[in-house]
């Protein structure tokens, strides 16, 4: 009767802590994909506004070099303006090795919180740490502590929801470095074909666009070996053929009869703004949302951006945790069918062992 009399004791107050855990009046204890590491290492990604020249970034990554090569935990680091050579020259990375932790006195999360702040401070100019884990996914945001995929057809939709979120989020403790991967202010400059005038001249749209394209951007047309190295030849004007739209009219291109015509007598120029490159998931176009996260756990972080998605998605778009958060979801929903499963096999087996169906329960 005690032994009754204490199980049921038990189980009546583990079930009334689990129904005020699902009210909120306590919260259930918090909980993350992987723990935090210490691996002596990290990265700083940096971006300034678009539109930024190469020497004013220079000068601002120069900047953020002295701030963090200031930090006596720092033991050398290295930093690149657009690594991946797609023309972004308003972003920079900055890798940074540490002292071992046994030649330092400060943890790496304490370093990282001491940048953040720091760097926060400069103007003209956004840095984010990134740590760096063993369980860092592969993918879209695997290096984030939090990054979920947005996605619907307008682009300008999404650009005003990923506005909207980082926004709120920042406003909210325990979310740091909230940010997107949309930019929709990219200057750039508009080349118009008058169809009829180029039709007039023996040209078409097609022709214009691939001698803009080959003169301005460049194309490959062939290759050379040398020394049992492999060299690409690229074609394309000299940079300073090509600065301004009258650079660009003053080029020539062929017509079907053979003749070279200007081709401002055949296209108009105007600037503007647009995106710097839009992106796609599954066939739909998204934009990557990214946070870091400070002293709040991940199942937490998900909760509050799944209460302000709800509130701010209108309808036809859509929401899905990517990275670290696509994975922790993966492996909860894993996690619970397997124990459901153990719990099942454990009631099949006693049930089998003890010939009846009640038993089971009062044993396990």
């Amino acid at each position: 009767v005690t032994v009754i009399g204490l199980v049921t004791v038990v189980f009546v107050g583990t079930m009334g802590l689990v129904l005020l855990s699902l009210s909120g009046v306590i919260p259930f204890i918090g909980a993350e994909f992987a723990p935090a590491e210490d691996m002596s290492m990290f990265m700083i990604n940096v971006e300034a506004p678009v539109g930024t020249s190469l020497p004013a970034m220079d000068a601002k990554m120069q900047e953020i070099e002295r701030v963090v090569l200031s930090q006596p935990e720092i033991r050398s680091g290295f930093a690149a303006v657009d690594l991946e050579e797609r023309g972004l020259v308003n972003s920079g990375i900055m890798f940074l090795r540490m002292f071992k932790p046994n030649q330092r006195e400060a943890e790496q999360a304490a370093v990282v919180q001491r940048l953040r702040r720091e760097l926060g401070k400069l103007e003209g100019v956004q840095a984010r740490v990134v740590e760096f884990s063993f369980y860092n996914v592969a993918g879209e945001g695997g290096e984030w502590a939090l990054s979920y995929s947005i996605r619907g057809p307008e682009i300008d939709v999404l650009d005003r929801v990923g506005r909207q979120l980082v926004e709120r989020l920042s406003a909210t403790d325990g979310f740091v470095d909230v940010d997107t991967n949309l930019e929709l202010e990219q200057p750039q400059l508009f080349v118009t074909v008058d169809r009829e005038r180029a039709h007039d001249l023996g040209l078409d749209a097609t022709t214009v666009f691939q001698t803009v394209y080959s003169l301005v951007a460049g194309r490959e047309v062939g290759s050379f070996t040398s020394e049992g190295k492999r060299y690409d030849v690229r074609i394309k004007v000299l940079p300073r053929q090509a600065k301004t739209p009258e650079d660009i009219g003053a080029l020539q291109v062929r017509t079907r009869n053979g003749e070279m015509v200007r081709l401002d007598t055949v296209v108009g120029f105007s600037h503007g703004v647009g995106p710097i490159n839009i992106n796609r998931s599954d066939r739909e176009r998204s934009l990557l949302l990214t946070a870091n996260l400070e002293g709040v756990p991940l199942n937490r972080a998900l909760e509050r951006v799944e209460q302000i998605l709800v509130e701010e998605l209108p309808e036809g778009y859509h929401a899905r945790p990517a990275g670290q958060a696509e994975e922790y979801a993966e492996a909860m929903g894993s996690l619970v069918f397997a124990m459901g499963l153990a719990v099942l096999i454990v009631y099949m087996l006693l049930a089998s062992q003890f010939n009846s169906l009640i038993h089971p329960f009062t044993i396990m």
